[in-house]
């Protein structure tokens, strides 16, 4: 199931031009967020995963349910409609906040006796996940909270320029 997500994933695109294609982008994302977490309501996506595994995850999830706000609003601005709708993005700062911020630690660490090696793992965090973070509370215009994240992520690894890149042109 995981190469169907991400035959679906590449499929949408964000700069749709016309309200067909983004209906389209639209449903096809709608069914990736839905098998997303199918497997994230399987028992065995907890027990069964390194945590790095689990945030890597969850934060493509958010990353998606973003995406899938924008397209929305891309729809609504094609359609002259200005309704600034933003569940799945809240949907994302919540899952980002109370799952995979609390997950982000100690990712260096061991789980059943194994590692999980990663160069995005700087003292045991990721930064990743702050820039989806900072990107959700961007798209509920959030702009404090989104360069708090974008700071958090650039402490964390400042020396990786697609975060750096991220706190400099979101500002």
């Amino acid at each position: 199931p995981h190469a169907d997500i991400r035959k679906l994933v590449v499929a949408v695109q964000l700069n749709s031009e016309n309200d067909s294609q983004l209906q389209s982008n639209l449903d096809m994302t709608e069914e990736v967020i839905t098998r997303m977490k199918d497997i994230m309501a399987d028992p065995r996506f907890e027990t069964a995963h390194h945590p790095l595994v689990q945030v890597d995850f969850i934060n493509n999830l958010a990353r998606t349910l973003i995406n899938w706000t924008q397209l929305n609003e891309r729809k609504e601005e094609l359609a002259g409609v200005d309704v600034r709708r933003a569940e799945k993005a809240e949907e994302a700062i919540e899952l980002m906040e109370n799952i995979v911020i609390p997950l982000n630690s100690n990712l260096d660490q061991p789980f059943r006796g194994w590692h999980l090696y990663s160069h995005m793992v700087k003292e045991g965090k990721t930064a990743y996940t702050f820039v989806t973070l900072g990107r959700a509370y961007f798209v509920v215009r959030n702009a404090r909270a989104a360069f708090g994240s974008f700071e958090k992520s650039w402490e964390i690894d400042p020396s990786d320029f697609i975060y750096t890149m991220q706190v400099r042109f979101d500002r």
